[in-house]
């Protein structure tokens, strides 16, 4: 029985690295095809869930601010920067999500992602004033993890779950889990994460505060 369960989590182990190959792969042929593998998993999507501790998740992102992204990741990977624009192109396309009733949307985002950002100050004020907005959005469900409050878990990472997939982008690969008790493990997290939320008028008024100092940092 030792020999087999050793067999099997050196199969794991061989999956997984197989599984950052790929993604290594994907990049290295650049941004745009990455983003449209993730256009398709969305628009056929029943279910989004998404909880970011880092950065705005992408179909919440103002242009200026995923080309950022994209800018700062290319040269931390070295990977290929010619396909940015066609990227960012991708990206936009799939916020027409956002507005599809058909889908069930949540997406939390902590506070801390608004504060270390790799974009201009005046570029983060845009960004936020674009999170303002998406608190209004019908159908979907936009709260925020405030500053200095507890958390009832340890988060190590963001993630997405997308219907029965979990996936959580790390700074050299991806996981993906599809294990049905790992990623009720992942649903419950979010739920308790959503228990400390805020929504409505106080995620608006958390953003303002917020999109005000970086409207004076790029004064």
């Amino acid at each position: 029985m030792p020999d087999v369960e050793a067999e099997r989590l050196r199969q794991d182990l061989r999956t997984l690295r197989l599984k950052q190959l790929a993604w290594r792969r994907q990049l290295r042929a650049g941004h745009r095809d990455r983003q449209r593998q993730d256009l398709v998993d969305e628009q056929t999507a029943s279910t989004i869930r998404i909880v970011d501790l880092m950065a705005v998740p992408g179909v919440l992102q103002t242009p200026d601010y995923a080309r950022a992204i994209f800018v700062s990741q290319a040269a931390l990977l070295e990977i290929p920067a010619g396909d940015i624009d066609e990227a960012i192109a991708v990206r936009m396309q799939r916020q027409h999500v956002l507005y599809d009733s058909s889908k069930t949307i949540e997406i939390l985002i902590a506070e801390a992602a608004l504060m270390h950002p790799v974009c201009t100050p005046a570029q983060m004020a845009a960004q936020v004033d674009r999170l303002v907005s998406a608190t209004s959005l019908t159908g979907v469900r936009v709260g925020l993890l405030p500053a200095y409050r507890p958390v009832p878990h340890l988060l190590p990472h963001g993630f997405w779950i997308v219907d029965d997939v979990v996936s959580a982008e790390k700074v050299t690969g991806e996981d993906r889990e599809t294990d049905p008790e790992q990623v009720a493990v992942y649903e419950r997290l979010t739920d308790s994460l959503w228990s400390v939320a805020v929504t409505g008028d106080d995620a608006r008024g958390v953003l303002l505060a917020v999109g005000r100092r970086w409207a004076e940092l790029a004064r």
